[in-house]
């Protein structure tokens, strides 16, 4: 795709998201009951920043220029001259398919970098089933706005459709969901051999000392936990606390989710609502295994899907807490398992018997407290859910995902790099190159390569400073 229509493209869609907000927003709050200021700043805004990155810089992307060092390189410097270039390519026919959860920012963020790529996007919509409204408003926005653009196309999701979306060749499938459908994906891509990219999910941990404004701690990951409901794959799954501080984490935490939300939160415009019965059932099976440890809430109705936020308290039991069902698979939802830990060792143990999360949250005034081989896909100090608006690349490692996004690693993700080398028709020095092979100048060029290529730059500009001093003193 040309860059002018790129452009075009990326220009649309952010005339898109300005026009119809109001829209988006409560086609959100009929799905997920989700807030006005959720809908808004954690799905539309997001996408927005994303949008603008791309414009500002994706032209300057797609071709990068590199030095050859010709003292690294003595062939190149010895046989002519030449210039290296890394050009960014589209990868051609990619396929986006977004989830529920955020059903904006999940479907919308990686058709960015794919459209600033320059390649032709097919975009698959969550299934009715779970967004209903949303979906249904993004297929007409999207036909409406982007009738005339042949690069872009839309459908609606579900297993059925997708598995027969997933028969066609593609050039890369970016998913985002759950592990399982993850892997059935990363299958299907593997017999044609189709690149992905798979942003999954797993146990986020969320380690928490003593700091010196617990409330403000606190309240960071009340809020970070139950956006959404909790339906938020970077939200903190389950929570190791210092047993010196447990106590007081536990009435903060409940402190802030009655200022947050009130008495009757299930009357609160502010808390939002399990996606399907279906999901609601798994949770209340949850709360129902692990009912005697529960300190706070467990309250639940099921015609309104409704889950009260949770707080399981498991304290020094650690068998139990790891065979309790909220242990079993990433929760989802808004329970708060807590576990009071005495040592890092009981910290690194616990992390480690789940798989590699997404994301590892600690909240402690000292820095580096867990060891370095905690394998997971980002590490957020103090704070929760705040990398989304970071330009750090986003992804996860293992069962947690493959492949990074966000910013220009969205563009990367979306390309593939072509190597350029590009040689002009002088400088050739003869002896070093062609045969018959001289012993004399082979001799030559290796002495001169063993001591030079051990040099690192600063000594190579060094040696031609101090030269140019000389011949013109």
């Amino acid at each position: 795709m040309e860059i002018s229509k790129r452009k075009r493209c990326l220009l649309i869609l952010k005339k898109l998201l300005q026009n119809e907000r109001d829209k988006i927003c409560e086609a959100l709050n009929k799905d997920l009951n989700k807030p006005f200021f959720e809908s808004y700043y954690l799905e539309i805004n997001q996408v927005e920043h994303e949008l603008q990155y791309h414009l500002d810089n994706f032209e300057n992307w797609i071709n990068t220029n590199i030095f050859i060092n010709p003292f690294r390189y003595l062939t190149l410097f010895f046989t002519g001259y030449g210039r290296a270039i890394i050009e960014n390519r589209p990868r051609g026919n990619c396929l986006i398919i977004g989830a529920w959860n955020y059903p904006i920012e999940l479907s919308l963020k990686p058709l960015i970098g794919s459209i600033s790529a320059g390649n032709n996007t097919t975009i698959v919509f969550p299934d009715l089933e779970y967004t209903k409204h949303t979906s249904n408003l993004l297929m007409n926005l999207f036909n409406n706005y982007f009738k005339d653009v042949e690069h872009i196309n839309v459908k609606i999701g579900g297993k059925e459709n997708v598995t027969e979306i997933l028969k066609s060749k593609w050039d890369l499938i970016f998913y985002t969901g759950s592990s399982h459908v993850g892997k059935i994906i990363y299958k299907k891509a593997a017999e044609n051999l189709t690149p992905v990219v798979l942003e999954l999910g797993g146990k986020s941990p969320c380690i928490v000392e003593e700091q010196h404004n617990m409330d403000l701690m606190i309240k960071r990951i009340v809020w970070g936990k139950l956006a959404n409901c909790g339906q938020t794959c970077i939200s903190p799954d389950y929570f190791l606390v210092n047993e010196n501080i447990g106590s007081q984490f536990i009435e903060l935490v409940k402190k802030n989710i009655l200022e947050f939300y009130g008495n009757e939160i299930s009357s609160s415009n502010d808390y939002g609502r399990i996606i399907n019965s279906g999901a609601h059932k798994r949770i209340v099976d949850i709360i129902t295994n692990d009912k005697k440890y529960i300190v706070h809430g467990g309250n639940y109705h099921s015609k309104n899907l409704f889950i009260e936020p949770t707080i399981i308290n498991f304290e020094r039991n650690k068998t139990e807490f790891l065979k309790s069902r909220c242990m079993k698979n990433e929760i989802f939802a808004p329970i708060i398992p807590i576990y009071y830990f005495k040592t890092y060792d009981e910290v690194n143990e616990i992390i480690k018997i789940n798989n590699e999360p997404l994301v590892c949250y600690i909240f402690s005034k000292k820095k580096d407290i867990l060891n370095n081989d905690i394998r997971c896909g980002s590490i957020v100090y103090n704070d929760t859910m705040m990398q989304m608006a970071s330009p750090l690349p986003f992804g996860g490692v293992g069962n947690s995902g493959l492949g990074k996004y966000h910013g220009k690693s969205t563009f990367d993700i979306f390309s593939y790099q072509r190597s350029k080398l590009i040689r002009y028709n002088f400088g050739e020095f003869i002896l070093a190159r062609f045969p018959p092979y001289n012993i004399y100048w082979k001799k030559i060029i290796l002495g001169i390569s063993q001591k030079i290529i051990s040099f690192k730059m600063k000594h190579i500009f060094l040696f031609l400073f101090i030269s140019f001093l000389y011949c013109y003193s």
